[in-house]
């Protein structure tokens, strides 16, 4: 990888980490104890990342531009890790249901968001991805 592409990388990381932020504490403040704003941006990111991800299929951006969404930007707004802690204390705090509710939705919402996305960009460009 080029110079460019890492500066590409770390620009990103540091939008999407401060997107993440600011998404995170904005719905986290309407929720008690279910992780509603991981979730959002789990979801939300997942569909994002479908968009960018299809669409260069078919118009063949620039790398770099690439780089800089999927692993800059969506790479720190969405989060395994965050989502992996906030279960684990939902279990430990005995709230088993919403942590087996995070677990379904998170899953279950991003993949359909990954496919919303497949969908929306083969529509919007002819049915021209794979």
């Amino acid at each position: 990888m080029s110079l460019l592409t890492y500066l590409s990388i770390a620009a990103g990381g540091a939008l999407g980490a401060t997107l993440r932020y600011l998404t995170t504490t904005q719905i986290q403040s309407h929720f008690l104890k279910f992780p509603a704003g991981t979730l959002v941006c789990n979801v939300l990111g997942s569909f994002i990342l479908g968009l960018v991800l299809f669409g260069a299929q078919s118009t063949h951006p620039n790398k770099e531009l690439i780089a800089f969404l999927s692993m800059g930007v969506l790479g720190s707004y969405t989060t395994l890790s965050t989502f992996s802690y906030e279960t684990f204390s939902l279990f430990s705090d005995q709230h088993g249901l919403f942590a087996l509710t995070n677990i379904l939705l998170t899953l279950i919402l991003s993949i359909s968001a990954i496919v919303l996305a497949r969908l929306l960009v083969s529509t919007l460009l002819g049915g021209s991805i794979v």
